[in-house]
């Protein structure tokens, strides 16, 4: 995963850890909520960006990139619909693909 820095509410900084041959973004604890509107649209401008990337699937044994836990599979609820996503049951944050 590479690290990309986008801005946040309260004119803060994000580091967001993205990698994009996996389709995959991790969010540390609150931070897909704490991107501003423009950030937004600048990490999907990236995703766009690099939709030819040579895909790799995700690795069967997945780990928290901040204390190598498991992350938990968990389905939710959104205003698009039913998503999925990996958590750390430590708190830490989350897996997310894209696609």
């Amino acid at each position: 995963m590479a690290s990309e820095a986008f801005a946040s509410h309260l004119n803060g900084r994000l580091d967001l850890d993205i990698c994009f041959p996996c389709n995959a973004i991790w969010f540390d604890y609150m931070e897909s909520t704490q991107l501003k509107p423009a950030s937004v649209i600048r990490l999907f401008r990236m995703i766009h960006e690099h939709r030819d990337v040579v895909r790799h699937p995700l690795a069967d044994q997945l780990r928290c990139v901040r204390c190598t836990s498991m992350p938990t599979p968990v389905q939710d609820i959104g205003r698009g619909g039913r998503f999925s996503y990996r958590r750390c049951p430590n708190g830490h944050g989350r897996l997310t693909t894209f696609f």
